[in-house]
């Protein structure tokens, strides 16, 4: 697939305008970042529009699918059917050279839900029935525990899976966010 790369997303089948509030905060003691953007994009058919203009560029571009953070998609089937249409038009178009399905966004309503080994097999059997000729990868989360980490790869490899994205944001940080060590960015 290609050492250097360009990701653009995530993106969800509609628009969302992100969490409330600051989206980015700076940890000065542990020099890293707080991310809360949400998963703020215009929708797949509007970043459709703009990934076709890139069609010029010449490393490879992985496209990021998350599903819509919404209340409507933390239903199982509403979820599925999101990724589904995401991927749908994406591959209808031939934009991307790789699709990246995001499960792990920390950010977003109703948690990680495909991240249950069941729940995966469920959303990538959906997936399996849409034909694109990309690579498919899957981003995991970074706080769960090892035997849950295999159970998810075990369900990537039965399903042809070409990677994996070791991770996602963490979620546990409250050991090293203090008060008066975070600052917004500009």
């Amino acid at each position: 697939m290609g050492f250097g790369f360009e990701e653009v997303g995530s993106i969800t089948y509609e628009a969302y305008e992100g969490n409330p509030g600051t989206r980015l905060y700076r940890l000065k003691q542990s020099q890293g970042l707080v991310v809360n953007y949400g998963l703020k994009n215009n929708g797949v058919k509007r970043a459709m529009q703009r990934i076709a203009s890139l069609r010029h560029v010449r490393v490879p571009l992985w496209v990021s699918i998350a599903k819509t953070n919404c209340t409507r998609t933390c239903d199982l089937e509403q979820g599925i059917w999101d990724y589904q249409e995401s991927l749908r038009l994406l591959g209808g178009a031939q934009l991307g050279d790789a699709y990246v399905i995001n499960i792990s966004c920390p950010n977003a309503f109703g948690g990680e839900d495909f991240t249950a080994p069941e729940r995966l097999t469920q959303l990538l059997s959906a997936l399996d029935q849409i034909i694109h000729h990309k690579p498919i990868l899957i981003k995991l989360p970074v706080d769960a525990p090892r035997l849950k980490i295999q159970s998810l790869l075990d369900v990537c490899i039965a399903h042809g899976v070409k990677g994996v994205i070791i991770s996602n944001l963490t979620k546990v940080r409250d050991d090293i966010i203090e008060k008066d060590a975070i600052q917004n960015m500009p």
